[in-house]
């Protein structure tokens, strides 16, 4: 038209240069109109056509010319794997320290209040049951329908719930213990029993089949087509079936003793790894998650009790931070990489029925060595615990029946209660190992000695 002629052409937009591919005077066509992609294109078709004279005119909209509608995904594996395997470092060393200090502190305040550790460990049980479903939701809910799943909310909740977590330790008050002067000395006093050597090997093939379970369970479950939602239902089912469990944990552990528990622990290992390699279906693994109550809960129960019965009032932190880094740590390492191994030979399954084979030889031979070397010590053990609580049922009886005297003693005579009772306080404490009685222990002994004035 006018001398010009409409062609149409592809154009690509590369960074921010236009290019017409393949453009020759050959391609010039007669006549044609039509439109590509929202270019066009004009050439002059006058005398001069010969020499190939053209203009190109490109009509687009300014924001798709400014603006990049397509985005280039650059994949680096290594470096991928580099930074998930050191933040899973940082985070494995931080989680294991915390639990394990955490839970020195939480028996020496039990010991010092008389407590049940299977009581205290429902709270933290309750918080399970409760928001792992729902995290698991999260990522279910925020993946959409994309095919990727976005694992940001439960990695967010997470950090929520460990600040607040540190705030709450920060108003715990452990002032009551004295710290130990002599750390390395009784560290070597522990690892020279036989029988504290024995717990702690123990403890590592514990947290090997804890590891290959945590790690390559939801594997499993992933491949038979589980969802999130479901991998989050169970552990809130293992986790509430260890509830009744912990209650009940000081009552089974007395009765069975801290090493038969833990045998009976390493059996239900053997059924869950079983039942794991044969299941079809996600759903069937629910009820082998409820047998966590026995190779959880209460083994966790019983290993820290044990460790508590084992220590000595200055090691009771040194011997729960062995158990926590031989379990949680080294353990559970060995059984994720042993299983990783095993899983890219023989298969998941296979690895499974292998793990509950060495499960069941661990605690055949733990029966054994326990039965034959260690049963006389833990029978003393066990009676001294038996008479240590009946005199402390005495002893608190007799506080009472002498506070009822103190009171009725100085309310006749005008004397303060407070201060009748500080003068034998203060006498008791210069005859009393400041290092290893607590203040509760010195009151016990400033109302036995009045008891006794008193009745005299």
């Amino acid at each position: 038209v006018d001398g010009w002629w409409q062609l149409d052409a592809q154009v690509t937009l590369d960074n921010t240069s236009l290019k017409v591919p393949a453009w020759s005077c050959s391609l010039l066509p007669q006549h044609q109109s039509g439109e590509a992609s929202g270019w066009t294109s004009k050439t002059n078709t006058s005398s001069k056509a010969q020499e190939c004279y053209a203009q190109c005119l490109a009509l687009v909209p300014r924001q798709q010319v400014c603006s990049n509608s397509h985005t280039i995904l650059e994949f680096r594996p290594v470096l991928t794997y580099m930074l998930f395997l050191l933040m899973m470092l940082i985070n494995g060393i931080t989680l294991v320290a915390s639990q394990t200090l955490f839970k020195g502190a939480t028996i020496a305040i039990l010991r010092e209040h008389n407590g049940d550790y299977g009581l205290q460990r429902i709270s933290g049980s309750l918080g399970a049951i409760v928001l792992t479903p729902l995290s698991g939701a999260l990522v279910d809910i925020f993946s959409g329908d994309a095919g990727q799943q976005d694992f940001r909310p439960t990695f967010y909740m997470y950090c929520v719930l460990k600040v607040a977590a540190s705030l709450a330790v920060l108003c715990l008050n452990l002032d009551f213990r004295m710290p130990s002067s002599k750390v390395t000395k009784d560290f070597k006093s522990l690892l020279k029993r036989a029988e504290v050597l024995t717990f702690l090997l123990a403890v590592i093939f514990t947290g090997t089949f804890f590891g290959i379970l945590d790690a390559f369970l939801f594997w499993l479950l992933q491949d038979l087509g589980a969802s999130n939602t479901l991998l989050g239902i169970t552990v809130t089912v293992g986790t509430a079936a260890g509830i009744p469990i912990l209650v009940a944990s000081k009552h089974i552990i007395s009765t069975l003793g801290h090493a038969n528990t833990l045998i009976f622990g390493l059996a239900f290992y053997v059924v869950r790894m079983i039942g794991y390699s044969y299941i079809q279906d996600p759903w069937w693994c629910l009820p082998f998650e409820a047998l966590e109550c026995f190779t959880v809960s209460l083994m966790d129960a019983a290993c820290v009790s044990y460790g508590d019965a084992l220590a000595t009032p200055s090691t009771i932190a040194t011997l729960q931070g062995m158990y926590g880094g031989l379990h949680y740590g080294i353990g559970r390492a060995l059984g994720s990489l042993i299983g990783g191994n095993l899983i890219k030979v023989v298969g998941i399954r296979n690895t499974f029925r292998g793990a509950a084979g060495v499960s069941a030889l661990a605690c055949i031979l733990y029966f054994f060595i326990n039965y034959n070397c260690f049963r006389k010590q833990q029978q003393e053990r066990r009676q001294k615990a038996i008479s240590e609580k009946t005199n402390k049922a005495t002893v608190t009886e007799e506080k009472k029946h002498t506070e009822d005297k103190i009171t009725k003693f100085t309310a006749d005579d005008n004397i303060p209660k407070q201060e009748y009772l500080s003068s034998a306080f203060n006498g008791e404490l210069n005859y009393t190992d400041s290092q290893t009685a607590s203040k509760s222990e010195y009151v016990n002994l400033a109302f036995v000695k009045e008891a006794n004035s008193i009745n005299t």
